[in-house]
């Protein structure tokens, strides 16, 4: 009896894959196309912005007013320098000052910058001078109390400057000539290119020259930056940055 009970179980489980085997179907091939989403193609940034809480948010889940400029919508909207930016971010006042600005934002100044998500203190003289974003690939921009970065501050807006980084592993690059009015022209390039073989160590470079007159007698203006970095992979997540800025 137990040797025909074993045979009849024996035979119940290959009924299934007998059956499976017959109804079997190919399915066509489906190919999977991925798009990454550039800085430099695209109006919204590429990474999570971290300048407002330190956590992994997008900006739709950060509870925070902010706002990313990223390096299409510069090139796009022709934001250039710092004056410029200030005028294309909403919420933001200018008290204007012959050519200096002191921007505020819901009635407060604005006195919390950061260079690639790290607090600057000192050395951001924006209010004296005319300050070129040749060197940064895009801007954060979060209104609102910044104590939770900061402790004391202001409850206006933080500004966070995200500087250009060497990723491409060919050679690429583009230049370009403007013109406008009062004898306004100006001239910009930048460039990428590996130093190795094997694309772990690359550098850019990016330059510009403009120069203008003015609706008033006696006045003209001229404007030179260049900014130079060197990236070196160390490992899968981590790389180190050398670079200089001159204006």
């Amino acid at each position: 009896m137990k040797k025909i009970l074993f045979s009849l179980v024996a035979l119940n489980l290959a009924l299934p894959q007998i059956y499976a085997s017959e109804n079997e179907k190919v399915l066509e091939a489906v190919d999977v196309v991925e798009s990454e989403r550039r800085d430099d193609a695209n109006y919204f940034a590429k990474e999570l912005v971290k300048s407002t809480t330190r956590l992994n948010l997008t900006s739709r889940q950060t509870p925070q007013s902010l706002t990313v400029l990223t390096e299409a919508r510069l090139k796009d909207q022709g934001i250039k320098d710092y004056q410029v930016l200030l005028r294309n971010i909403p919420g933001v006042t200018l008290n204007k000052w012959d050519e200096r600005v002191y921007p505020t934002a819901r009635g407060f100044k604005i006195d919390y910058y950061l260079l690639d998500s790290m607090p600057s203190f000192g050395g951001f003289s924006l209010g004296a001078n005319d300050m070129s974003l040749l060197p940064y690939e895009r801007v954060e921009v979060v209104k609102g109390a910044n104590g939770l970065l900061a402790g004391a501050g202001n409850p206006a807006a933080s500004l966070n400057f995200i500087r250009k980084r060497s990723d491409s592993k060919e050679l690429k690059g583009n230049f370009g000539l403007s013109a406008g009015s009062y004898d306004r022209y100006g001239v910009n390039g930048d460039v990428q290119t590996p130093v190795n073989e094997s694309g772990s160590v690359r550098a850019r470079l990016s330059f510009m020259h403009e120069k203008s007159h003015s609706y008033m007698d006696y006045y003209n203006r001229k404007n030179s930056a260049i900014y130079g970095v060197v990236d070196s992979d160390i490992g899968d997540n981590s790389w180190l940055s050398l670079g200089a800025f001159y204006q």
